[in-house]
């Protein structure tokens, strides 16, 4: 077996898909059967220190190009001069049938992004993105098997790009291992913020982020007794978005290096840092519109710190019973929920929690994926 893998969606930065796909890759030799030849296609730019090391596999690195070429013309041409059995693509990307059985990750629906994330489009990019959409689930369709992220995507892909249910099958991304480390010392305080504690919440620039909220969720919290600030981090600073946002926060009174604290993206190499502020927030506020997992919902439960979710997407899925679940249409009642949440916690429920969040792991991510490939290889034997 020659089993070609799709991963040019990996790039340095390890956010989303590149997370998922530098965790899987570095874990799959142990799980794939003695003898498979593995070929590993990237585009030629910076990649996650020492993958390219990882495994017996061969790794080919080709010029960047669009999705849709690279989907349509390249990956086929690469079937061929490579004479591969099987393809792993560890992204949804634009594709169709190829001659080979083929395995592909979907990590969301396009569809519910845009409508969560509430775009105004004008008529050529709309257009643009209704052809990528079609060229997405054209070679959705057109694979053996989908493996997705989470139920709620699974049972979402019929309607969101025509693939039948009976091949798609659910696996969970996984946490961190490093994390460990972080939750030890999640009690401790930083003291770069007053000693009434903080609410952590993350605005990236991403509509669906709905970060918009956030000082009146703020507000409303305060309003129910909750004493500490509001730190908002992974921000673009220069952004008009962060400027919005500030302008909002200091018109309702709020003071900034008093009430709230505003903080720019945390790259990779500061993943940690981030992670001490999960863990020493009095409450993560997962704003969300969407999600097709939630992972920092998910790391914040890790870490033992309450999460105040809007459930969307698969974050009611993922998180379980453990968030304080709110409806982001009805701020006052969500700011009385999460007071008394902060106020009246259980420690043996955070104990729980933290059991909880730490059964998805990328091991058993990896070997989901494995499993899928061999019963590829046999269905194709048969």
């Amino acid at each position: 077996m020659h089993l070609l893998i799709d991963a040019t969606c990996l790039g340095k930065r390890l956010k989303g898909v590149g997370r998922y796909s530098d965790e899987v890759l570095r874990r799959l030799p142990r799980y794939l059967p003695v003898g498979w030849r593995v070929t590993v296609v990237v585009f030629d730019r910076e990649l996650p220190a020492g993958l390219e090391g990882v495994g017996p596999f061969n790794w080919v690195r080709i010029s960047q190009c669009g999705e849709s070429w690279f989907g349509l013309i390249v990956l086929k041409r690469l079937i061929r001069d490579l004479q591969a059995n099987a393809l792993l693509r560890l992204a949804d990307a634009s594709g169709h049938h190829y001659a080979v059985p083929a395995v592909t990750v979907c990590h969301d629906i396009d569809q519910l992004i845009f409508q969560a994330a509430k775009l105004r489009l004008n008529p050529p990019r709309r257009i643009v993105l209704m052809l990528r959409q079609w060229a997405k689930a054209r070679g959705l369709r057109a694979s053996t098997s989908v493996l997705c992220v989470s139920d709620f995507i699974r049972s979402r892909m019929f309607s969101g790009y025509g693939v039948e249910l009976d091949r798609c099958v659910t696996h969970y991304l996984g946490l961190d291992a490093s994390m460990t480390s972080i939750s030890s010392s999640s009690g401790a305080n930083t003291g770069a913020y007053p000693d009434s504690g903080y609410l952590l919440a993350i605005a990236t620039g991403d509509p669906r982020e709905q970060a918009t909220m956030l000082p009146g969720l703020f507000q409303a919290i305060r309003s129910h007794g909750y004493q500490g600030a509001l730190v908002i981090a992974g921000l673009d600073i220069s952004a008009p978005y962060a400027s919005a946002l500030k302008d909002s926060l200091l018109s309702q009174g709020f003071q900034t290096g008093v009430d709230f604290y505003l903080l720019g993206f945390f790259d990779a190499s500061r993943y940690g840092e981030l992670l001490q502020h999960f863990a020493q927030a009095d409450a993560y506020l997962e704003t969300s519109g969407h999600e097709g997992f939630g992972m920092q919902q998910l790391e914040a439960l890790a870490l033992g710190t309450l999460v105040a979710s809007t459930g969307a997407g698969a974050l009611r899925e993922i998180g379980s019973d453990f968030p304080v679940y709110f409806d982001a249409e009805k701020l006052d009642d969500a700011g009385l929920r999460i007071a008394s949440a902060i106020r009246d916690r259980d420690p043996n429920r955070i104990a729980e929690q933290i059991e909880y969040a730490w059964s998805f792991n990328w091991d058993q991510t990896t070997q989901a994926v494995a499993q899928v490939l061999l019963d590829c290889e046999l269905s194709e034997s048969d």
